[in-house]
């Protein structure tokens, strides 16, 4: 049994007969997976991977569980196969995800959660019907204004059908203009129904964000090859023109932030687009020509197998096409940097080498514009140490707070940290106390 994009074929190895699709999910663009129910977690990363481990013999003869994702809707659930026939067992417009069955008896439990919903459990026979509630998680939050989700559709300048999740503030109010925050790396609509739980140690935290009064935009980017960075651009900012349009969001208090291949996205957006007031790239690539003959030291392999077959999409070597590599490398274009950029880099990065960083951040000072690089000391490719998240989170609430809500600047904004002001601010997080100095009498 094989996969195609949205359903399940049988083949017969020894031409015994013809290839047989067994679902028929293309029809309404649904995706169907199988799901194990041997595997510890049933429906194996999250419901939409299939059953993970070995081998496994699968007996059309008895009934198979399946797990649906719909393309453009993003609704989720469980199906059955039985009898050559699919029957759809449950099937919402939220997550629905780990599936597993009782170990003596033929009983079911899976989770459904939203942005707005905390996982639960849900008990069931075999036929899904009549499903019973089996957990409370979080009951507490009903106590407290939350957000909601919402799809937006959109079109990058090639007439390519795009997605994002659009995540409203805390007690939205119509007819109010609120700032956003947009978060990028490739995929993110599929995000809509992912419950975040709000925490300082999650240093990109959408909820957070929502929680202090932002619309959060996640939206989809597709690549053309030999052009990351531009197809990035041309994706965002569609995206943000078409949220815009809705009045909702105030077009002067928009930032952007990403992580790695995010970073890379954000720093070269922000060279290009003056759509947005401020940018947060945390480990980015930003000179795709000066990587290119990097190691990535977490695997000890080289670089070259990102750039011209991963993420980088270039296909082929720097000196086949160097042009390419310039043109979507944002250091090549730090003159050109449209809004205050925030840089937070670990000096033990074995996937992003800090020096990319360095490049960028020397060269935007050089040109006079606004940019401040955060060096983790002894962190990897994301900060592990309590003390760091927290530090980390904090400063990138403050730096958006400031530029997008017009807050007053903390100071490490204008005039940075000392050393021995670093290590007051690291032992403070350590005890769990805010970074943030006690104000002036």
């Amino acid at each position: 049994i094989v996969y195609d994009q949205y359903d399940l074929w049988e083949l017969f190895p020894d031409g015994s007969g013809k290839p047989r699709r067994l679902t028929n999910g293309g029809a309404e663009e649904i995706r169907h997976r199988y799901v194990s129910m041997t595997a510890p977690g049933g429906g194996g990363r999250g419901g939409r991977g299939g059953g993970g481990g070995g081998t496994e013999w699968i007996d059309l003869d008895k009934p198979v569980y399946l797990s649906l994702e719909g393309r453009w809707t993003k609704k989720t659930g469980y199906a059955r196969l039985e009898n050559g026939k699919v029957e759809r067992l449950v099937f919402l417009d939220k997550g629905v995800r780990s599936l597993e069955k009782a170990k003596n008896a033929d009983t079911y439990v899976y989770q459904v959660s939203a942005w707005d919903a905390t996982p639960n459990y849900f008990a069931a026979a075999a036929d899904f019907k009549n499903p019973q509630a089996v957990s409370d998680t979080n009951a507490f939050a009903s106590q407290y204004a939350w957000g909601r989700s919402e799809l937006v559709d959109y079109k990058n300048s090639k007439g390519d059908r795009l997605q994002g999740a659009l995540y409203y503030p805390a007690n939205y109010e119509k007819g109010k203009q609120y700032p956003m925050i947009v978060q990028i790396y490739e995929i993110e609509s599929n995000q809509l129904h992912n419950w975040t739980s709000p925490s300082e140690r999650v240093t990109y935290n959408p909820a957070v964000w929502s929680q202090k009064g932002y619309f959060v935009l996640r939206p989809d980017i597709t690549f053309r090859p030999r052009d990351p960075g531009i197809s990035a651009l041309d994706c965002v900012t569609s995206a943000v023109k078409k949220v815009l349009e809705s009045g909702m969001v105030d077009a002067k208090k928009v930032g952007l932030v990403g992580h790695s291949w995010g970073g890379y996205e954000t720093t070269f957006i922000l060279t290009q687009s003056n759509l947005f007031a401020a940018g947060v790239a945390g480990g980015p690539l930003t000179n795709l020509t000066s990587s290119y003959g990097e190691i990535y030291w977490n695997s000890g392999g080289p670089e070259t197998n990102h750039a011209e077959v991963g993420q980088e999409r270039m296909e082929v070597p720097l000196y086949e096409d160097p042009q390419a590599y310039m043109r979507n490398s944002a250091v090549y274009f730090a003159d050109k940097l449209k809004a205050p950029l925030l840089l937070s880099v670990g000096d033990k990065d074995g996937a992003s080498d800090w020096h990319q960083d360095i490049e960028l951040y020397n060269s935007a000072r050089r040109a006079g514009k606004t940019c401040v690089m955060l060096v983790y000391e002894g962190e990897n490719h994301a900060v592990a140490q309590k003390a760091n998240q927290l530090d980390y989170h904090r400063r990138i609430n403050a730096w958006f707070d400031h530029y997008l809500k017009g807050e007053p600047a903390q100071d490490w904004i204008e005039h940075g940290v000392t050393v021995l002001d670093r290590e007051r601010e690291l032992k403070r997080n350590e005890k769990g106390t805010s970074t943030t100095p006690p104000p002036e009498n």
